[in-house]
This record gives C-alpha cells, structure tokens and sequence, in this order.
C-alpha cells in the first residue's frame, strides 16, 4: 500500500479526502488526486497487495467469494462500501480530522491566498 505522508494533507482536506489509519499498520488515503481515487481503486490496491479473501475477511466475511457474492445479491453501494471499509481501517474524512495535527492550517492558508491575490493585483496580474 502506498502510505500517507503529512505533506499531503492539505490537498486531501481540500478533496475532502478519506484518511485509513490502520492500514496494515499504515495510513493511507483515498481521493482525487491520490493513488486510490476512490473506494474502488483502493480495495483493487489491498486486494492486489494481499488478496481478496484478506480484505474479504477483514470486513467480516468468510471469503473473497462470499463476499463478492454479497455485493451482488444485496447492489451493496458505494457508500456501504465506504462505511464499512472506513470502520475496518479507523477512516476518517479529512475534513473531521484537526488540520493543524498536520502542520496544515486552513485559515492561515486563505490569508496568505489573499495577501498573494491582493499583490497580483497591484502589479496588474
């Protein structure tokens, strides 16, 4: 799995980008932009790196098989999906996580945006 770095966690608030905390002892993120630009891509990544019956059992299912057929027989949604994956590895949206716990700080951000904006526009940008 590719791991989250702190750096990134600008563009992953602005995405309102899902954080996996407890990735195989990583954290990973999920969005546009990202390696896993969604649920998808993600369980495609886990299921390559350590087998569709893992995850399978990870979300509480017998084996990759049963689960498949799960997702079949009951039209399992993106958002079940995200629920349930988001439990399993301690997800969080970015936008509930404490942006400062990343050395990212929003308001002092658009401060800096609009000092930037006000500047291009005195020198006619």
């Amino acid at each position: 799995m590719i791991e989250f770095q702190d750096v990134d966690f600008q563009d992953l608030y602005e995405e309102n980008g899902i954080l996996l905390t407890d990735c195989e002892d990583q954290r990973v993120a999920i969005g546009d932009g990202f390696d896993y630009k969604n649920i998808y891509a993600f369980m495609n990544a886990f299921s390559n790196e350590y087998s569709l019956d893992v995850l399978a059992q990870d979300l509480g299912f017998e084996d990759g098989e049963r689960f498949l057929k799960q997702l079949s027989i009951n039209k399992v949604s993106t958002n079940a999906l995200t629920s349930d994956i988001m439990y399993y590895f301690k997800g969080h949206y970015a936008s509930d996580l404490d942006p400062l716990d990343f050395g990212y700080d929003p308001e002092e951000e658009a401060r800096l945006e609009a000092e930037d904006f006000k500047y291009d526009q005195a020198v006619g940008k």
